[in-house]
């Protein structure tokens, strides 16, 4: 087969990557690009901050995962989305421990 074949069926290219996450879970380097990618759709975006999209997004991933002792509001251990840095190790980290098996 060619090199080319290897993405000739992008439905079973689809259904490894979903085994994939399932066995493994999510990498924190595509955690860290999807945020990133989450916060440049955030800052194209209009309206107030906690009402764009991707805010609302990133505070649902937040919601389903947050701990049992954890307040609704004030307590969490990661930032929302306009303050969330990527590429500071112990925020990554904090996030990738509550989303990694999402």
């Amino acid at each position: 087969p060619s090199k080319a074949s290897e993405f000739a069926h992008p439905d079973v290219l689809i259904g490894l990557t979903v085994l994939a996450y399932r066995y493994e879970g999510l990498r924190k380097s595509d955690l860290r690009r999807v945020v990133r990618q989450l916060k440049q759709d955030y800052s194209r975006q209009v309206g107030p901050r906690e009402s764009r999209a991707a805010s609302v997004q990133f505070a649902q991933w937040l919601a389903l995962t947050r701990p049992a002792g954890e307040a609704e509001a004030g307590g969490s251990s990661v930032l929302p989305l306009p303050l969330f840095q990527p590429n500071d190790p112990k925020q990554l980290a904090r996030l990738f421990g509550r989303l990694r098996r999402l």
